[in-house]
């Protein structure tokens, strides 16, 4: 009885250490060194902006069209 105890604590124990490794993988991109979030260095920020071209865009108002307005903010 003791012995089956003793694999089934072993047991619990490896499954919550495999678990906190887990976590600790997939949290890896945000615990840098350095000053800002968690422990992280704050890098520059890349994005893409996409402006369709389509039909919704091209309605042509008194000002002009919605793509005209939108392009130069970009």
């Amino acid at each position: 009885m003791r012995n089956l105890r003793i694999r089934q604590l072993l047991l619990l124990l490896l499954r919550t250490v495999i678990i906190l490794l887990l976590v600790t993988a997939f949290a890896r991109p945000t615990l840098q060194h350095g000053a800002g979030g968690l422990l992280a260095e704050r890098s520059p920020i890349e994005a893409v902006i996409i402006l369709d071209n389509s039909l919704s865009l091209n309605e042509t108002r008194l000002t002009g069209s919605l793509l005209e307005k939108a392009a130069p903010g970009f």
